[in-house]
Protein backbone atom coordinates (compact mmCIF):
# COMPACT_ATOMS: atom_id res chain seq x y z
CA UNK A 1 0.00 0.00 0.00
CA UNK A 2 2.92 2.15 0.91
CA UNK A 3 4.24 1.51 -2.83
CA UNK A 4 1.78 2.66 -4.28
CA UNK A 5 1.37 6.15 -2.62
CA UNK A 6 4.29 8.64 -3.87
CA UNK A 7 2.34 11.66 -2.85
CA UNK A 8 3.21 11.14 0.63
CA UNK A 9 4.22 13.91 2.93
CA UNK A 10 7.78 14.76 2.73
CA UNK A 11 10.74 14.46 4.85
CA UNK A 12 11.54 17.79 6.62
CA UNK A 13 15.16 17.74 7.29
CA UNK A 14 16.19 21.48 9.33
CA UNK A 15 19.71 21.45 9.57
CA UNK A 16 21.34 23.54 12.89
CA UNK A 17 23.89 26.32 12.63
CA UNK A 18 27.29 25.27 12.64
CA UNK A 19 29.36 25.00 15.22
CA UNK A 20 33.70 25.44 15.55
CA UNK A 21 35.11 23.76 18.06
CA UNK A 22 37.75 23.57 16.32
CA UNK A 23 39.62 24.30 12.86
CA UNK A 24 42.19 22.25 10.63
CA UNK A 25 42.31 20.35 7.72
CA UNK A 26 42.37 16.83 7.83
CA UNK A 27 41.88 16.23 11.79
CA UNK A 28 38.97 14.35 12.34
CA UNK A 29 38.24 13.90 15.87
CA UNK A 30 34.96 14.97 17.54
CA UNK A 31 33.58 17.64 20.12
CA UNK A 32 30.73 17.55 21.97
CA UNK A 33 27.59 20.12 21.19
CA UNK A 34 27.79 22.38 23.88
CA UNK A 35 24.06 23.33 23.91
CA UNK A 36 22.40 19.73 22.95
CA UNK A 37 25.12 17.21 24.18
CA UNK A 38 24.38 15.49 20.83
CA UNK A 39 26.75 14.64 17.95
CA UNK A 40 27.42 16.42 14.59
CA UNK A 41 29.73 14.98 12.12
CA UNK A 42 32.79 16.98 12.21
CA UNK A 43 35.82 18.16 10.03
CA UNK A 44 38.82 18.97 10.83
CA UNK A 45 40.88 18.33 14.21
CA UNK A 46 38.40 18.91 17.69
CA UNK A 47 41.12 20.18 19.46
CA UNK A 48 43.97 21.81 17.44
CA UNK A 49 43.83 24.60 14.59
CA UNK A 50 45.93 23.45 11.40
CA UNK A 51 48.46 21.33 10.86
CA UNK A 52 50.61 19.90 14.06
CA UNK A 53 48.78 20.66 17.23
CA UNK A 54 48.04 23.18 19.47
CA UNK A 55 44.47 24.22 19.33
CA UNK A 56 41.25 25.20 21.39
CA UNK A 57 41.64 22.69 24.15
CA UNK A 58 45.20 22.30 24.33
CA UNK A 59 46.35 25.69 23.72
CA UNK A 60 50.45 26.23 24.39
CA UNK A 61 52.26 29.76 24.77
CA UNK A 62 54.88 30.31 23.05
CA UNK A 63 56.60 33.17 25.17
CA UNK A 64 59.66 32.32 26.65
CA UNK A 65 60.40 35.11 29.62
CA UNK A 66 63.06 34.81 32.23
CA UNK A 67 63.61 36.94 35.13
CA UNK A 68 66.90 36.25 35.99
CA UNK A 69 68.77 38.14 33.15
CA UNK A 70 70.52 36.98 30.17
CA UNK A 71 69.65 33.18 29.09
CA UNK A 72 72.48 31.56 27.22
CA UNK A 73 71.93 29.91 23.94
CA UNK A 74 72.09 26.70 25.40
CA UNK A 75 69.69 27.45 27.82
CA UNK A 76 67.26 28.64 25.12
CA UNK A 77 67.87 25.48 22.96
CA UNK A 78 66.77 23.54 25.58
CA UNK A 79 63.47 25.50 26.49
CA UNK A 80 62.60 25.08 22.83
CA UNK A 81 63.20 21.69 22.92
CA UNK A 82 60.87 21.05 26.27
CA UNK A 83 58.06 22.99 24.54
CA UNK A 84 58.25 21.05 21.51
CA UNK A 85 57.83 17.82 23.79
CA UNK A 86 54.35 19.64 25.29
CA UNK A 87 53.51 20.45 22.17
CA UNK A 88 53.43 16.75 20.83
CA UNK A 89 52.20 15.17 23.91
CA UNK A 90 49.24 17.48 23.92
CA UNK A 91 48.34 17.08 19.82
CA UNK A 92 48.77 12.76 21.33
CA UNK A 93 46.68 13.57 23.68
CA UNK A 94 44.69 15.07 21.55
CA UNK A 95 44.12 12.71 18.38
CA UNK A 96 43.16 9.68 21.48
CA UNK A 97 40.72 11.56 23.27
CA UNK A 98 39.03 12.69 19.52
CA UNK A 99 37.91 8.78 19.52
CA UNK A 100 35.96 8.80 22.73
CA UNK A 101 34.05 12.68 22.25
CA UNK A 102 31.27 13.48 19.84
CA UNK A 103 31.89 15.64 16.45
CA UNK A 104 31.12 19.16 16.00
CA UNK A 105 30.63 20.17 12.03
CA UNK A 106 33.84 22.63 11.91
CA UNK A 107 34.98 22.83 8.13
CA UNK A 108 38.50 22.44 6.90
CA UNK A 109 40.62 25.34 5.77
CA UNK A 110 42.55 25.34 2.79
CA UNK A 111 45.62 22.51 2.89
CA UNK A 112 49.07 23.06 2.73
CA UNK A 113 50.78 22.81 -0.37
CA UNK A 114 52.88 19.77 0.77
CA UNK A 115 51.70 16.58 -0.23
CA UNK A 116 49.98 13.96 2.88
CA UNK A 117 52.61 11.66 3.77
CA UNK A 118 52.75 8.13 2.09
CA UNK A 119 52.92 4.58 3.56
CA UNK A 120 50.24 2.73 6.42
CA UNK A 121 47.89 5.28 8.05
CA UNK A 122 47.62 5.09 11.86
CA UNK A 123 43.99 4.79 13.08
CA UNK A 124 43.64 8.05 14.28
CA UNK A 125 44.59 9.28 10.58
CA UNK A 126 42.59 6.78 9.41
CA UNK A 127 39.70 8.55 11.24
CA UNK A 128 40.48 11.94 9.78
CA UNK A 129 38.59 11.50 6.69
CA UNK A 130 37.89 15.32 5.40
CA UNK A 131 41.43 15.38 3.42
CA UNK A 132 39.63 14.86 -0.20
CA UNK A 133 41.52 18.04 -1.44
CA UNK A 134 44.52 15.61 -1.67
CA UNK A 135 42.53 14.39 -4.84
CA UNK A 136 41.23 17.32 -6.31
CA UNK A 137 43.85 20.12 -6.43
CA UNK A 138 47.42 20.98 -6.79
CA UNK A 139 48.79 18.69 -3.94
CA UNK A 140 48.48 15.55 -6.29
CA UNK A 141 51.12 17.29 -8.75
CA UNK A 142 53.63 17.02 -5.89
CA UNK A 143 52.97 13.11 -4.96
CA UNK A 144 53.21 12.84 -8.72
CA UNK A 145 56.68 14.52 -8.88
CA UNK A 146 58.38 12.25 -5.79
CA UNK A 147 56.51 9.01 -7.35
CA UNK A 148 58.18 9.80 -10.05
CA UNK A 149 55.39 10.46 -12.62
CA UNK A 150 54.66 13.10 -15.78
CA UNK A 151 52.66 15.74 -14.48
CA UNK A 152 50.17 16.61 -17.05
CA UNK A 153 49.92 20.43 -17.97
CA UNK A 154 46.76 21.97 -18.32
CA UNK A 155 46.44 21.61 -21.82
CA UNK A 156 46.87 17.83 -21.91
CA UNK A 157 44.27 17.70 -19.36
CA UNK A 158 41.69 19.77 -21.29
CA UNK A 159 42.66 17.82 -24.12
CA UNK A 160 41.75 14.64 -22.57
CA UNK A 161 38.49 15.64 -21.34
CA UNK A 162 37.64 16.11 -25.05
CA UNK A 163 39.15 12.68 -26.36
CA UNK A 164 36.61 10.22 -26.66
CA UNK A 165 35.57 8.59 -23.55
CA UNK A 166 36.46 5.45 -21.89
CA UNK A 167 33.23 2.68 -22.07
CA UNK A 168 32.26 1.34 -18.13
CA UNK A 169 31.37 -2.84 -18.63
CA UNK A 170 29.99 -3.98 -15.58
CA UNK A 171 31.24 -7.24 -15.20
CA UNK A 172 28.65 -10.49 -15.62
CA UNK A 173 28.14 -11.69 -11.82
CA UNK A 174 27.82 -15.56 -12.03
CA UNK A 175 24.37 -16.90 -10.54
CA UNK A 176 24.64 -20.27 -8.87
CA UNK A 177 20.94 -20.43 -7.94
CA UNK A 178 18.87 -23.65 -9.31
CA UNK A 179 16.26 -21.64 -10.53
CA UNK A 180 17.81 -19.48 -13.01
CA UNK A 181 18.79 -22.48 -14.88
CA UNK A 182 15.81 -23.41 -15.65
CA UNK A 183 14.89 -20.10 -17.54
CA UNK A 184 14.73 -20.09 -21.26
CA UNK A 185 15.27 -16.34 -22.52
CA UNK A 186 11.07 -17.23 -23.66
CA UNK A 187 9.58 -14.12 -21.71
CA UNK A 188 5.90 -15.75 -21.75
CA UNK A 189 7.75 -19.38 -20.55
CA UNK A 190 9.49 -17.67 -17.67
CA UNK A 191 7.13 -15.85 -16.28
CA UNK A 192 4.88 -18.86 -15.66
CA UNK A 193 8.06 -20.62 -14.10
CA UNK A 194 8.27 -17.44 -11.96
CA UNK A 195 4.74 -18.13 -11.21
CA UNK A 196 5.33 -21.98 -10.38
CA UNK A 197 8.62 -21.14 -8.39
CA UNK A 198 7.42 -18.50 -6.26
CA UNK A 199 5.19 -20.54 -3.33
CA UNK A 200 8.46 -22.79 -2.52
CA UNK A 201 10.78 -19.41 -2.21
CA UNK A 202 8.32 -16.66 -1.35
CA UNK A 203 10.34 -15.74 1.60
CA UNK A 204 13.40 -15.18 -0.32
CA UNK A 205 14.64 -11.93 -1.20
CA UNK A 206 17.49 -12.94 -3.36
CA UNK A 207 14.60 -14.81 -5.72
CA UNK A 208 12.78 -11.92 -6.80
CA UNK A 209 15.85 -9.92 -7.22
CA UNK A 210 17.25 -12.38 -9.27
CA UNK A 211 14.20 -13.19 -11.76
CA UNK A 212 13.35 -9.40 -11.77
CA UNK A 213 16.81 -8.83 -13.04
CA UNK A 214 16.28 -11.89 -15.48
CA UNK A 215 12.90 -10.11 -16.65
CA UNK A 216 14.63 -6.58 -16.68
CA UNK A 217 17.66 -7.71 -19.10
CA UNK A 218 14.74 -9.51 -21.70
CA UNK A 219 13.58 -5.86 -22.07
CA UNK A 220 10.34 -6.58 -20.23
CA UNK A 221 10.54 -3.56 -17.56
CA UNK A 222 7.07 -4.15 -16.72
CA UNK A 223 7.44 -7.50 -15.13
CA UNK A 224 10.44 -6.56 -13.47
CA UNK A 225 8.99 -3.89 -11.89
CA UNK A 226 6.20 -5.97 -10.58
CA UNK A 227 8.57 -9.24 -9.39
CA UNK A 228 11.10 -6.30 -7.76
CA UNK A 229 8.48 -4.79 -5.41
CA UNK A 230 7.02 -7.84 -3.86
CA UNK A 231 10.13 -7.72 -2.16
CA UNK A 232 8.68 -4.60 0.06
CA UNK A 233 5.83 -7.10 1.33
CA UNK A 234 7.95 -9.59 3.25
CA UNK A 235 8.60 -7.48 6.19
CA UNK A 236 6.47 -4.81 7.25
CA UNK A 237 9.10 -1.54 7.51
CA UNK A 238 12.05 -3.23 7.08
CA UNK A 239 15.01 -0.79 6.12
CA UNK A 240 17.30 -2.89 4.82
CA UNK A 241 14.91 -4.71 2.27
CA UNK A 242 13.83 -0.76 1.54
CA UNK A 243 17.41 0.45 0.60
CA UNK A 244 17.94 -2.84 -1.67
CA UNK A 245 14.95 -1.63 -3.47
CA UNK A 246 15.98 1.60 -3.72
CA UNK A 247 19.32 0.53 -5.37
CA UNK A 248 17.56 -1.96 -7.76
CA UNK A 249 15.46 1.38 -8.71
CA UNK A 250 18.59 3.29 -8.84
CA UNK A 251 20.56 1.05 -11.26
CA UNK A 252 16.66 0.63 -13.45
CA UNK A 253 16.45 4.63 -14.05
CA UNK A 254 12.83 4.35 -11.94
CA UNK A 255 14.11 7.14 -9.70
CA UNK A 256 10.93 8.37 -8.87
CA UNK A 257 10.55 4.96 -7.08
CA UNK A 258 13.52 5.46 -5.60
CA UNK A 259 13.07 8.66 -3.94
CA UNK A 260 9.59 7.02 -2.23
CA UNK A 261 11.76 4.09 -0.79
CA UNK A 262 14.75 6.73 0.56
CA UNK A 263 12.21 8.99 2.25
CA UNK A 264 10.54 5.87 4.24
CA UNK A 265 13.92 4.62 5.38
CA UNK A 266 14.45 7.90 6.60
CA UNK A 267 11.06 7.50 8.64
CA UNK A 268 12.29 4.53 9.93
CA UNK A 269 15.86 4.70 10.58
CA UNK A 270 16.34 8.84 11.38
CA UNK A 271 19.25 8.11 13.03
CA UNK A 272 21.45 6.60 10.24
CA UNK A 273 23.27 9.12 8.26
CA UNK A 274 23.20 6.79 5.25
CA UNK A 275 19.19 7.19 5.10
CA UNK A 276 19.03 10.73 4.62
CA UNK A 277 22.21 10.27 1.70
CA UNK A 278 20.84 7.75 -0.02
CA UNK A 279 17.44 10.17 -0.35
CA UNK A 280 19.65 13.29 -1.28
CA UNK A 281 20.73 11.28 -4.06
CA UNK A 282 17.57 9.57 -5.26
CA UNK A 283 16.35 13.52 -4.98
CA UNK A 284 19.30 14.33 -7.48
CA UNK A 285 18.40 11.63 -9.67
CA UNK A 286 14.68 13.03 -9.74
CA UNK A 287 15.57 16.22 -10.73
CA UNK A 288 15.10 17.64 -7.86
CA UNK A 289 18.40 19.20 -7.06
CA UNK A 290 18.10 22.23 -4.75
CA UNK A 291 16.43 20.13 -2.08
CA UNK A 292 19.19 17.13 -2.87
CA UNK A 293 21.94 19.97 -1.64
CA UNK A 294 19.45 20.66 1.26
CA UNK A 295 19.55 17.33 2.23
CA UNK A 296 23.15 16.43 1.73
CA UNK A 297 24.30 19.42 3.55
CA UNK A 298 21.80 18.26 6.47
CA UNK A 299 23.48 15.32 7.04
CA UNK A 300 26.59 17.57 8.03
CA UNK A 301 24.75 19.47 10.29
CA UNK A 302 22.30 17.13 11.81
CA UNK A 303 22.83 15.38 15.35
CA UNK A 304 23.50 11.76 15.60
CA UNK A 305 24.59 9.34 18.04
CA UNK A 306 28.20 8.87 18.39
CA UNK A 307 27.72 5.33 17.55
CA UNK A 308 25.95 5.75 13.79
CA UNK A 309 28.70 8.37 13.29
CA UNK A 310 31.50 5.69 13.66
CA UNK A 311 29.71 2.94 12.10
CA UNK A 312 29.50 5.74 8.81
CA UNK A 313 33.15 6.60 9.14
CA UNK A 314 33.96 8.32 5.68
CA UNK A 315 30.15 9.45 4.73
CA UNK A 316 30.99 13.11 5.61
CA UNK A 317 33.83 13.16 3.05
CA UNK A 318 31.60 10.97 0.50
CA UNK A 319 28.52 13.75 1.13
CA UNK A 320 31.22 16.70 0.33
CA UNK A 321 32.23 15.31 -2.90
CA UNK A 322 28.60 14.91 -4.11
CA UNK A 323 27.54 18.40 -2.61
CA UNK A 324 30.18 19.86 -5.00
CA UNK A 325 29.28 17.59 -7.88
CA UNK A 326 25.66 19.39 -7.64
CA UNK A 327 27.56 23.29 -7.49
CA UNK A 328 29.27 22.10 -10.22
CA UNK A 329 26.43 20.95 -12.51
CA UNK A 330 24.00 23.63 -11.56
CA UNK A 331 25.29 26.97 -11.68
CA UNK A 332 21.70 28.40 -10.20
CA UNK A 333 21.82 26.47 -6.75
CA UNK A 334 21.28 28.44 -4.33
CA UNK A 335 24.49 27.79 -1.96
CA UNK A 336 23.96 30.57 0.69
CA UNK A 337 23.42 27.92 3.62
CA UNK A 338 26.67 26.16 3.25
CA UNK A 339 29.95 27.05 4.01
CA UNK A 340 32.31 28.23 1.58
CA UNK A 341 35.53 26.68 2.86
CA UNK A 342 33.35 23.00 1.37
CA UNK A 343 33.23 24.33 -1.97
CA UNK A 344 35.75 23.03 -4.10
CA UNK A 345 36.88 22.67 -7.34
CA UNK A 346 35.83 19.30 -7.89
CA UNK A 347 36.16 17.31 -11.36
CA UNK A 348 38.12 14.13 -11.10
CA UNK A 349 38.68 11.82 -14.26
CA UNK A 350 37.27 8.83 -11.81
CA UNK A 351 35.26 8.42 -9.13
CA UNK A 352 33.92 5.01 -7.93
CA UNK A 353 31.63 4.60 -4.41
CA UNK A 354 29.73 1.76 -2.96
CA UNK A 355 27.30 1.49 -0.10
CA UNK A 356 25.03 -1.35 1.40
CA UNK A 357 21.99 -2.35 2.93
CA UNK A 358 23.20 -4.85 5.98
CA UNK A 359 24.28 -3.31 9.18
CA UNK A 360 27.22 -4.70 10.76
CA UNK A 361 29.12 -6.00 7.51
CA UNK A 362 32.58 -4.87 6.16
CA UNK A 363 32.16 -4.73 2.50
CA UNK A 364 35.39 -3.22 1.08
CA UNK A 365 36.54 -1.42 -2.35
CA UNK A 366 39.48 -2.63 -4.31
CA UNK A 367 40.30 -0.49 -7.47
CA UNK A 368 43.40 -1.58 -9.43
CA UNK A 369 44.94 1.10 -11.94
CA UNK A 370 46.90 0.47 -14.95
CA UNK A 371 50.24 -0.07 -13.15
CA UNK A 372 48.80 -2.60 -11.08
CA UNK A 373 49.14 -0.74 -7.99
CA UNK A 374 45.80 -1.86 -6.14
CA UNK A 375 43.83 0.96 -4.01
CA UNK A 376 42.17 -0.80 -0.73
CA UNK A 377 42.17 -0.09 2.77
CA UNK A 378 45.61 -0.98 3.37
CA UNK A 379 46.65 0.93 0.65
CA UNK A 380 44.92 4.17 0.50
CA UNK A 381 46.94 6.13 -1.54
CA UNK A 382 48.34 4.82 -4.82
CA UNK A 383 51.90 6.34 -6.66
CA UNK A 384 49.53 7.87 -9.46
CA UNK A 385 47.41 9.99 -7.18
CA UNK A 386 44.21 7.46 -6.51
CA UNK A 387 43.06 7.69 -2.64
CA UNK A 388 40.35 5.34 -1.03
CA UNK A 389 38.06 7.23 1.73
CA UNK A 390 38.06 5.64 5.41
CA UNK A 391 37.40 1.89 6.20
CA UNK A 392 34.26 1.61 6.81
CA UNK A 393 33.98 -2.23 8.60
CA UNK A 394 30.76 -1.84 10.74
CA UNK A 395 28.08 0.00 9.20
CA UNK A 396 26.47 0.58 5.92
CA UNK A 397 29.69 2.15 3.97
CA UNK A 398 29.71 4.39 2.05
CA UNK A 399 33.60 4.18 0.39
CA UNK A 400 34.91 6.19 -2.32
CA UNK A 401 37.79 6.09 -4.53
CA UNK A 402 38.59 8.90 -6.09
CA UNK A 403 41.56 9.93 -9.14
CA UNK A 404 41.98 13.13 -10.34
CA UNK A 405 43.97 12.86 -13.47
CA UNK A 406 43.56 9.07 -15.34
CA UNK A 407 46.87 7.37 -16.65
CA UNK A 408 45.95 5.78 -19.73
CA UNK A 409 45.33 2.40 -19.35
CA UNK A 410 42.79 -0.18 -18.01
CA UNK A 411 41.33 0.07 -13.93
CA UNK A 412 39.35 -2.68 -12.32
CA UNK A 413 36.89 -2.56 -10.01
CA UNK A 414 36.19 -5.28 -7.07
CA UNK A 415 34.44 -5.68 -4.44
CA UNK A 416 35.14 -7.51 -1.09
CA UNK A 417 32.64 -8.92 1.31
CA UNK A 418 34.92 -9.05 4.10
CA UNK A 419 32.88 -9.93 6.76
CA UNK A 420 28.80 -9.71 8.26
CA UNK A 421 27.99 -9.90 11.86
CA UNK A 422 24.26 -9.47 11.00
CA UNK A 423 21.63 -11.88 8.84
CA UNK A 424 17.45 -11.04 8.94
CA UNK A 425 14.71 -11.76 6.62
CA UNK A 426 16.15 -9.37 4.41
CA UNK A 427 18.53 -12.11 3.29
CA UNK A 428 22.46 -11.77 2.45
CA UNK A 429 23.80 -8.06 1.75
CA UNK A 430 23.35 -6.42 -1.06
CA UNK A 431 26.11 -4.08 -2.40
CA UNK A 432 25.75 -1.09 -4.49
CA UNK A 433 28.26 0.73 -6.47
CA UNK A 434 28.72 3.60 -8.93
CA UNK A 435 31.10 4.43 -11.15
CA UNK A 436 31.97 7.86 -12.89
CA UNK A 437 34.21 8.82 -15.52
CA UNK A 438 35.12 12.74 -15.79
CA UNK A 439 33.05 13.14 -12.77
CA UNK A 440 31.44 16.29 -12.39
CA UNK A 441 32.00 17.45 -15.58
CA UNK A 442 30.45 18.09 -19.02
CA UNK A 443 30.97 14.59 -20.23
CA UNK A 444 30.48 12.90 -17.31
CA UNK A 445 29.42 9.09 -17.42
CA UNK A 446 27.54 6.88 -14.80
CA UNK A 447 27.15 3.16 -14.71
CA UNK A 448 25.28 1.66 -11.43
CA UNK A 449 25.04 -1.39 -10.43
CA UNK A 450 23.92 -3.43 -7.67
CA UNK A 451 24.67 -7.01 -6.85
CA UNK A 452 23.35 -9.67 -3.76
CA UNK A 453 26.05 -11.39 -1.78
CA UNK A 454 24.62 -14.42 -2.30
CA UNK A 455 25.06 -15.13 -6.04
CA UNK A 456 28.73 -14.64 -5.84
CA UNK A 457 29.94 -17.38 -3.63
CA UNK A 458 31.36 -19.45 -5.18
CA UNK A 459 33.24 -16.79 -7.18
CA UNK A 460 34.48 -15.40 -4.19
CA UNK A 461 36.28 -18.34 -3.18
CA UNK A 462 37.88 -19.15 -6.38
CA UNK A 463 39.00 -15.58 -6.94
CA UNK A 464 40.21 -15.21 -3.07
CA UNK A 465 37.70 -12.70 -2.06
CA UNK A 466 37.20 -10.15 -4.37
CA UNK A 467 34.31 -10.37 -6.98
CA UNK A 468 35.33 -8.21 -9.89
CA UNK A 469 32.16 -5.65 -10.73
CA UNK A 470 33.37 -3.19 -13.68
CA UNK A 471 36.21 -2.02 -15.97
CA UNK A 472 36.75 0.69 -18.35
CA UNK A 473 40.11 1.74 -19.68
CA UNK A 474 41.59 5.83 -20.83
Amino acid sequence: ADMADPSADPVTLTPPSLSSHGSGFGGGGATTDTVSGSTGIGFGTAHGSGFGGGGADGTITDNVSSTAGTITREEMDERIRRLEERRASVARQSSRGSESMMRSPSPPPPPPSSPPPSGRESSAERDATLDIRYAYDGTLRSHRRRSGSIEASEHSAARREEAQQPTITIQPIRRDNDYLRQLTGNIAEDYQLYLKLRDEYSSSPTFYFDMADWFFKHNDRETALRILTSIAELELENASLYRLLGYRFKEYGEYALAKFVTKKVIQWRPLEPQSYRDHALALADNGETQAALDSLYSLLTRPFPVSNIRRSRGIDEVAVTEINRLIAKDASLNTSQIDERLIINIPVDIRVVINWNMDNTDIDLHVIDPNGEECYYGNRRTRIGGRISADNTSGYGPEQFLLKRAVRGKYRVYVNHFSAREFTAAGPATVMAEIFTRYAGQNEQRRVVSLQLSNIETGRRRSGGKVQVAEFEF
